[in-house]
């Protein structure tokens, strides 16, 4: 048997000679129909996917630190109230400003936190989900659709405040498109 590579006619890939099936496709390479149950499975280099794995743990726990400290910061309202209340009694601020900004904070911060920290803990669960994937390099479409929808979730959060989370939504989506075009490195 000599090492000269043929092709096989249905995938176009490399076959070494003596092979009765492809190692791509399955493909009986004598031209009948009978294909093969199984298949010969490429090696997967552990480094294929480069730092994006590392980028996707990173935000995995970035993202449930950033909702604590949401949680923390509205947790503290009640401190900038009582911060107004001096400005009030110092004659800094009129009456009826304070009154305002109070119920303003009243009524958004409990919302601001609700709904940002919900955002931030769903969209950190969803990266755990899309680091799973890619740390087997199984299921190739799972870990896009997983990184897609935890990028997507941080759009109800740019309401609140545009620069934070439409940076992490822009970054998210850089990283789903660099899994997309990583599907020749997982195995499904």
């Amino acid at each position: 048997m000599s090492n000269d590579i043929k092709f096989c006619y249905k995938c176009g890939a490399n076959i070494p000679e003596g092979s009765a099936f492809c190692p791509e496709c399955g493909s009986r390479l004598d031209g009948s129909e009978d294909t093969r149950t199984e298949f010969t499975a490429r090696p997967v280099r552990a480094d294929a996917l480069g730092p994006l794995p590392i980028l996707i743990k990173i935000y995995m726990f970035i993202a449930p630190i950033l909702a604590i400290l949401v949680i923390l910061t509205c947790l503290s309202a009640k401190a900038i109230i009582d911060m107004l209340q001096a400005y009030v009694d110092s004659g800094a601020i009129p009456q009826e400003y304070y009154d305002m900004l109070k119920a303003a904070l009243a009524m958004y911060v409990p919302v601001y936190c609700a709904i940002v920290s919900i955002v931030l803990f769903v969209s950190a669960l969803l990266a755990r989900k899309t680091s799973k994937c890619v740390d087997e390099l199984k299921d190739w479409n799972s870990a896009v659709t997983y990184c897609a929808a935890a990028s997507a979730v941080l759009l109800v959060a740019v309401w609140f405040d545009v620069f934070t989370f439409g940076f992490l939504a822009i970054a998210g989506f850089l990283i789903t498109y660099l899994l997309y075009t990583h599907k020749q490195d997982f195995s499904s």
